[in-house]
């Protein structure tokens, strides 16, 4: 059994305490002023960030949902990324508990240097927040963008950065 998971939203700068809006396919950017959060009413990004759309944003090396953690690594299911007819992207994934023998699995390595940071994501993808977080809140079936490079043994996937997805 297989789920499709509808995902965008990358920030290839350093995570931080900020919300931002973001403006992906299908959805229409609103009137107001750049950098105010048309939920809340208030600025909600520093002027400089306001403009990044995610067309400028750098795509993650690896992603995938969380299957098992260990000791300084983490097991992943990538997911796989296909191209609807209106041309937006669509993820797809094994479900929780499913067969997920179809999907390539990528030991994940990281260490002290690692940055890990949650994007807590709003209203379908319309605006996201960044928030410091750490390896002990990976945890089983999150979803995870992950910037690094494969060790020299070709299996291990050494991230410098990770992001875990967090729907509201």
């Amino acid at each position: 059994m297989m789920s499709l998971t509808l995902y965008g939203c990358r920030d290839a700068s350093e995570p931080s305490n900020v919300t931002q809006d973001v403006y992906g396919q299908g959805v229409e950017e609103p009137e107001e002023n750049p950098g105010e959060d048309v939920s809340q009413g208030g600025t909600s990004a520093p002027e400089e960030n306001a403009s990044l759309t995610p067309q400028e944003e750098e795509e993650a090396d690896l992603v995938g949902h969380i299957l098992e953690t260990g000791q300084m690594q983490f097991t992943v299911a990538e997911v796989i990324t296909e191209e609807s007819e209106d041309g937006a992207s669509v993820m797809v994934t094994a479900a929780p508990d499913g067969d997920d023998s179809d999907f390539n699995h990528a030991t994940v390595a990281y260490d002290e240097e690692t940055v890990f940071y949650i994007r807590k994501i709003y209203d379908g993808g319309a605006r996201y927040e960044d928030l410091d977080a750490s390896a002990e809140e990976l945890k089983t079936d999150v979803l995870v963008s992950v910037w690094g490079d494969y060790e020299e043994d070709g299996q291990t996937f050494h991230a410098v950065k990770v992001q875990m997805d967090q729907f509201v």
